[in-house]
């Protein structure tokens, strides 16, 4: 056969199939587009070169479309890899949105409580006030100095 017409392409994929199948695999594009085949009386190859060439082209092909099976095998365990991680990423998302949530209702409740226990001790202090204002002088009196002996024991 001739030479190869796209020549610097040719090299480039040589390399590339090189690097996927291996040395062992020795069989390039060049290989095809350059092959030397002898012809015999009748103007016609050699039908032991070609069957040759004909079989390393099947064994590459074979062997590539197993890798290219196994590639795509690996995207796709790789992207439900991905997809499960991406579900987990969302529950746990609505799950730090739920737990907000509730922390900000507890804080809420909380505070409503405080501020009804400070209302509550408020209006019992006015009213204790209001009772001790009720009372006669004399027992205030004595009220205050019971208060201030108890003070003054502990």
């Amino acid at each position: 056969m001739g030479t190869c017409k796209k020549g610097d392409a040719a090299m480039r994929t040589d390399r590339v199939v090189s690097e996927v199948l291996g040395e062992e695999h020795a069989l390039t594009p060049s290989d095809l587009y350059n092959a030397e085949l002898k012809t015999n009386l009748f103007g016609g190859y050699s039908k032991n070169q070609v069957d040759l060439l004909l079989e390393r082209a099947a064994d590459v092909l074979e062997t590539l479309i197993k890798r290219n099976k196994q590639l795509k095998q690996q995207v796709d365990e790789q992207q439900a890899e991905i997809q499960k991680f991406h579900d987990m990423e969302e529950s746990l998302r609505s799950a730090l949105v739920s737990s907000q949530k509730m922390s900000e209702n507890i804080t809420a409740s909380a505070r409503f409580q405080a501020d009804a226990l400070v209302e509550e001790a408020r209006l019992a202090k006015a009213q204790a006030v209001f009772q001790m204002e009720q009372l006669p002088v004399k027992l205030r009196e004595e009220i205050a100095r019971l208060i201030e002996a108890r003070q003054r024991v502990r």
